[in-house]
């Protein structure tokens, strides 16, 4: 199985000509867990997107290995059931194996025949992270992954992202939430603030 690899050297994103964090550099592989952190508005959301290819940026950029990105728009289709939006997903996974749907869906105590339109808040986000475990990507790129879940399914994604990084794969995350326990196994952070980066560890 490929690795997972994330390598930026200068990267940045302009507005108006200026940009709006100072270039980052860095190199990140199997088994680590990047925070990104800075206040609202400073680029956090920006790196991530810049990482996950959908954003321009100026510098220099190169991914290993799938990607898999979770944002504050869910991407799901609201018409289609939960079910149809994870076999959907699976269609497009980056490598072949078995993800049971109906079981996920049973766990994270989210209605698999209920078309997503109908679902809470919850439900929605927890529906989003299923959908991004069943695509088997390498490297997950998580903004603010744990809003609106409630205790039990918090439990369950850090489980998730545990045995993602256990098995060799690739965290990059945001998250506001004190309480994520995500957090507590982060192995490197990127501090931005302003238009520099404070600190790259």
């Amino acid at each position: 199985m490929a690795l997972p690899r994330v390598m930026l050297d200068h990267v940045t994103r302009e507005r108006q000509h200026r940009p709006i964090f100072k270039p980052v550099s860095l190199s990140a592989g199997p088994g680590q867990v990047w925070h990104v952190q800075g206040a609202n508005g400073v680029g956090k959301t920006t790196l991530l997107r810049i990482i996950a290819g959908i954003a321009s940026h100026v510098g220099q950029c190169e991914v290993e290995g799938s990607i898999a990105y979770s944002g504050h728009q869910s991407g799901l289709y609201g018409q289609l059931t939960a079910i149809e939006n994870l076999q959907y997903a699976m269609l497009w996974r980056a490598e072949q194996r078995v993800f049971d749907s109906k079981a996920h869906c049973a766990a994270w105590q989210v209605p698999s025949a209920c078309p997503v339109r109908c679902l809470s808040a919850g439900q929605r986000q927890a529906l989003g992270l299923l959908r991004l475990l069943s695509e088997g990507a390498l490297c997950w790129l998580l903004d603010e992954s744990i809003q609106c879940l409630d205790a039990r399914k918090i439990a369950l994604w850090l489980r998730a992202c545990v045995t993602h990084v256990e098995r060799g794969g690739l965290i990059f995350l945001t998250s506001h939430a004190a309480q994520d326990p995500l957090l507590n196994h982060v192995t490197h952070t990127v501090l931005l603030e302003g238009e520099h980066v404070v600190r790259v560890v």
